[in-house]
C-alpha cells in the first residue's frame, strides 16, 4: 500500500473536490436535502469505493468494515460521546473566552453562516435534516476519513502520525475556524478507537450522535453566538473541561487496554 500512497490521496482531494462541486450543482435540481445525501454517497464515497477497487485494496480492511461483538464497547462508545459533547462544548467556550476581539468577532460571524444553516433545515424538515446531516455523514465521512485516509496514512507514515494527519484534513475540511480545534481533538479521539478496534462502528455511532445533538438543538435553540457578548472564563467551566478531559483520557485507555488491535505495517 505504501508504493500506492500518493495516488490513493490525490484521489481523495480530487474526489473532495467532485464532491463539493456536484453538491453545489445538484442543488440546481433537488432540495438541499437530496443534493448532500446524492453528492456524498455517489460523488465522494463511490469515487473512493472505485479507487480502493483500482488500487487492488481488500475493502474490509481499508474501510475497517469490522463489527463489534462485545456489548461493553457499545457502552464505553456512549459513554465516550457524552463526555466528548461536554468536552467539545466547554473548549469552544473556553477558546471564546480568550481569543483576541477582532478574531473572536470574525470566527463568530463566520460560525453564524453554518449554524443559520442547521436551524434552517432542522425546522424545515427535522427527519430529512437528520438523514442527510446526521446519517449519511457519519457513515461515509467515517469510511472515507477513519478507514480509507487514516489507513493509508497509517501504513505511509505509522499509526499515530497517520491519526494526526487524518484529523487535520479533516478539520480544515469541515471550513470552520471556532470548530477547527475542537474537530482535530474529536478526530484524534475517534481515530484512536478506530485503530484499537480495527472498527469504524464506534466512530459512526459518535459521528452521528454528535451531529443529531447539534440538529436538534438548533431546531429547538434559534439563538446564536453573540459577538457582543463577554465570555467570562470561570471555575464551572473549567472544572467542566478538566473532568470531561479526564473522562475521555480514561475511555481511551480502556479502549486500548483492552481491545486494542494488533497490525503491522
Amino acid at each position: 500500500m505504501k508504493n500506492k500512497f500518493w495516488l490513493a490521496f490525490i484521489c481523495f482531494i480530487a474526489s473532495y473536490i467532485i464532491y463539493i462541486f456536484s453538491q453545489q450543482v445538484l442543488q440546481l435540481i433537488f432540495d438541499i436535502y437530496f443534493s448532500i445525501i446524492i453528492s456524498q454517497l455517489f460523488f465522494f464515497l463511490l469515487p473512493i469505493l472505485f479507487v480502493s477497487y483500482s488500487l487492488s485494496f481488500n475493502f474490509r480492511s481499508i474501510f475497517r468494515i469490522n463489527r463489534l461483538f462485545n456489548f461493553s464497547l457499545y457502552i464505553y462508545t456512549f459513554i465516550l460521546f457524552c463526555s466528548l459533547f461536554l468536552f467539545i462544548h466547554s473548549l469552544i467556550f473556553i477558546q471564546l473566552t480568550f481569543l483576541p476581539e477582532s478574531f473572536k468577532i470574525l470566527v463568530q460571524e463566520h460560525s453564524k453562516n453554518t449554524e443559520y444553516i442547521l436551524r434552517d433545515l432542522a425546522k424545515d424538515s427535522l427527519p430529512w435534516a437528520l438523514l442527510s446531516l446526521a446519517v449519511v455523514p457519519a457513515i461515509v465521512e467515517e469510511l472515507i476519513f477513519r478507514g480509507f485516509l487514516q489507513k493509508i496514512f497509517e501504513h505511509r507514515y505509522g499509526a499515530h502520525l497517520g491519526i494526526i494527519y487524518t484529523s487535520l484534513i479533516f478539520a480544515l475540511l469541515h471550513f470552520n475556524l471556532l470548530n477547527l480545534i475542537p474537530l482535530f481533538l474529536l478526530s484524534l479521539v475517534i481515530g484512536k478507537i478506530a485503530l484499537y478496534t480495527n472498527s469504524i462502528f464506534p466512530g459512526i455511532i459518535i459521528h452521528f450522535l454528535v451531529n443529531t445533538t447539534t440538529i436538534i438543538s438548533k431546531s429547538f435553540y434559534s439563538g446564536f453566538l453573540d459577538a457582543e457578548q463577554d465570555y467570562q472564563f470561570s471555575l464551572e467551566i473549567l472544572l467542566l473541561f478538566i473532568f470531561s478531559l479526564f473522562v475521555t483520557m480514561i475511555i481511551v485507555h480502556t479502549f486500548k487496554r483492552n481491545y486494542n488491535y494488533k497490525v503491522n505495517y
